[in-house]
């Protein structure tokens, strides 16, 4: 089971210098962010929104460095999102086509719900999460116990909440 932290935004982040998914010593970081919409405005056709960006780093082996790099990649929040509501729209024209064209609007409707339900499934298999952001506080998920329990007592002065009871 995952253990969700929740970090005062005053206290720095402190990673335990080992893989999050392993535990091996030879550690290098890896890349994430999240992203949030801060300000939606719509109006008819006219719509417009803004959104905030959090990014943070954590330590993997040289031996999954690749695996969650991957797992990022396709996780929500990336790229892949945009290509997957590209390949949506697509299905949507494609299956209001002629008789014709369903027989290429089908596997493409499935070929998308499949990507979906993937991408949704990725974010169970991540070591290391941001669930939220805002300004007082960044919340961070962790797969690995004993990896969250080192993560714990480096980062004892920051925490807040830990699976959602205060932690003080």
């Amino acid at each position: 089971m995952a253990t969700i932290f929740k970090i005062s935004r005053r206290h720095q982040i402190v990673w335990p210098q080992r893989c999050v998914v392993c535990g091996a010593r030879d550690v290098q970081t890896v890349s994430s962010f999240k992203r949030r919409i801060v300000d939606f405005f719509s109006i008819g056709a006219y719509t417009r929104w803004s959104t905030e960006t959090q990014g943070f780093s954590y330590p993997v082996c040289t031996r999954h460095r690749r695996l969650v790099s991957a797992l990022h990649f396709f996780s929500p929040g990336s790229p892949m999102w945009y290509l997957l509501a590209g390949l949506g729209l697509y299905v949507v024209l494609m299956w209001n086509a002629e008789k014709i064209k369903t027989a290429v609007a089908m596997p493409a409707a499935l070929a998308t719900g499949g990507l979906f339900l993937g991408i949704l499934l990725i974010r169970r298999f991540l070591p290391v999460f941001l669930n939220r952001f805002d300004s007082l506080s960044i919340t961070l998920r962790i797969r690995n116990p004993s990896y969250a329990q080192e993560f714990e007592e480096a980062n004892r002065e920051g925490i807040d909440e830990k699976n959602g009871w205060s932690y003080r």
